[in-house]
């Protein structure tokens, strides 16, 4: 085992329910952000993608991630969702926090408001082995931007999901 999957009933349902979480964020990002494989529908332009409108992107920031955040931030004490504190992240907390760094790419005061939960996200981003994925000196490389902002000239560079 690797010993991601915590040590008791209690941090295996967590990291279960991280992970959950972290792929509910996923699903909504890849609906409403644009990426190197796909831009935004624009009707406007005839283009039509599987990917909602500049509107959509705008309430995704605004109205969609915030509560998902907060709730984010109500498990998070001290810094930590697991009580108490340990220095080897669930396989949940990687994922979740993943998918978080992929937003806060885009929006740098996503935590703004959410100490704990920002102490959390920059402990699991500056440990050793997280600094190794960021800097690319992993053996998967560098882990680039995938969710892009609207202005982004990388958006749709990679393929063009018009259909």
């Amino acid at each position: 085992m690797s010993g991601l999957e915590g040590g008791s009933a209690e941090a295996f349902g967590l990291s279960q329910q991280l992970l959950a979480e972290g792929e509910e964020l996923l699903g909504l990002a890849a609906r409403h952000l644009p990426t190197p494989h796909a831009r935004l529908s624009d009707p406007q332009s005839g283009v039509h993608t599987a990917k909602g409108t500049a509107a959509e992107y705008a309430r995704f920031w605004a109205t969609l991630l915030p509560p998902h955040i907060g709730r984010l931030a109500r498990l998070c004490r001290g810094g930590s969702f697991q009580p108490p504190p340990t220095t080897t992240p669930l396989a949940g907390e990687l994922h979740l926090w993943a998918v978080l760094y992929q937003l806060q790419l885009i929006e740098r005061n996503l935590f703004a408001s959410y100490e704990e939960l920002a102490a959390w996200f920059d402990r699991v981003r500056t440990a050793p082995a997280t600094q190794r994925v960021i800097s690319g000196s992993s053996p998967m490389g560098e882990l680039a931007p995938y969710f892009l902002p609207l202005e982004s000239a990388d958006i749709c560079t990679l393929a063009d999901e018009r259909f």
